[in-house]
């Protein structure tokens, strides 16, 4: 009687629980699941995503219909005003939900792994993270001055609140993704120089003041680090690094297996101690490289800055979830 009452529990639950659901953890935000899809918020997705989202695919619940919910999601909160202050708010609750399910893609740890699992993965989390750029960029650009601007600016970065710092942080982690098989060189290429065209983690005001520019102009004179020549020379110092990599898997066993780098200091001086004796190829540019160095496969790497020449000329500072995390 017990035995039969436990099966009819289990086979109770396996019923109510529908089988695309198993072992799904990452949470996706109620306000992007139920964003109204038109093919027209769908429009040059393949350009943004490298597939054509379609109402079908969107309707998934997989990662593609994810991106594709969210890259719809995009676009009808492009049609916000960024004068009107009240829609700003309401735009900010929803970029933030878009950031929270981006993160919660990071640890999401499925019960089986299907072709092209992490490759999809990362462009929907690049996707959560443009949602804040997007409306980061709508209020720099909005044709409001002087005391009504600085209140609309206001509403993203403020003593609770820097939402340009949360996108550029989303923007890392995707960074950290960018090493998934299955993604094209542009697209890696595209996600380093959002990191450095949108000045992450510089004092972008103190830059607006010295060189006396808007942020508009600032993004657009940094677009050039992710230009085709930069993207080939990465390809061919990525290839160069799989030779040598014997030569830094003392430095990697220092790492652990916790959840946070504990031991930063040890494991960037020894790394950079090494990397320092290697030979890179010359870059087709005469100008620095800077370009990720992986540690552990999608969860840590180190800065590296590489010249034309082949040498390094900096190293060390840590990006993606293991890294630890700058103090605010």
């Amino acid at each position: 009687m017990q035995t039969t009452r436990f099966l009819s529990i289990v086979l109770g639950m396996a019923l109510v629980a529908p089988a695309s659901n198993a072992g799904r953890s990452y949470d996706e935000a109620s306000s992007i699941k139920k964003v109204k899809v038109t093919s027209s918020k769908l429009e040059g997705s393949e350009k943004a995503l490298g597939y054509a989202c379609t109402l079908q695919s969107a309707r998934s619940k997989n990662f593609d219909g994810q991106a594709c919910r969210l890259y719809a999601f995009r676009q009808s909160l492009k049609s916000n005003s960024a004068q009107n202050i009240f829609k700003v708010k309401n735009d900010v609750i929803k970029a933030r939900a878009a950031l929270e399910s981006g993160k919660s893609l990071v640890d999401f740890k499925p019960v089986s792994k299907t072709p092209g699992f992490y490759a999809r993965r990362a462009r929907a989390h690049h996707q959560s993270c443009m949602v804040a750029f997007d409306l980061v960029d709508r209020v720099e650009e909005s044709r409001l001055k002087g005391r009504a601007k600085e209140r609309v600016k206001g509403v993203i970065k403020n003593e609770k609140l820097d939402l340009f710092n949360e996108a550029c942080l989303c923007a890392q982690d995707t960074v950290a993704m960018s090493s998934a098989p299955g993604l094209r060189v542009e697209e890696k290429g595209r996600w380093q120089g959002l990191v450095t065209s949108r000045g992450c983690f510089l004092d972008r005001d103190k830059v607006f003041q010295e060189k006396n520019i808007e942020a508009t102009e600032f993004r657009g004179e940094a677009q050039r680090f992710g230009k085709v020549g930069q993207v080939e020379d990465r390809e061919k110092i990525k290839n160069y690094v799989t030779t040598q990599e014997l030569t830094i898997e003392r430095c990697k066993d220092k790492i652990g297996k916790g959840r946070k780098l504990k031991k930063a200091d040890l494991v960037e001086k020894c790394v950079c101690n090494a990397v320092k004796r290697w030979h890179f190829p010359k870059l087709s540019k005469e100008e620095n490289l800077k370009i990720p160095l992986e540690l552990v496969e999608g969860k840590l790497n180190i800065g590296l800055e590489i010249t034309p020449k082949g040498s390094v000329a900096q190293c060390g500072g840590f990006t993606g979830f293991m890294a630890p995390r700058k103090a605010k």
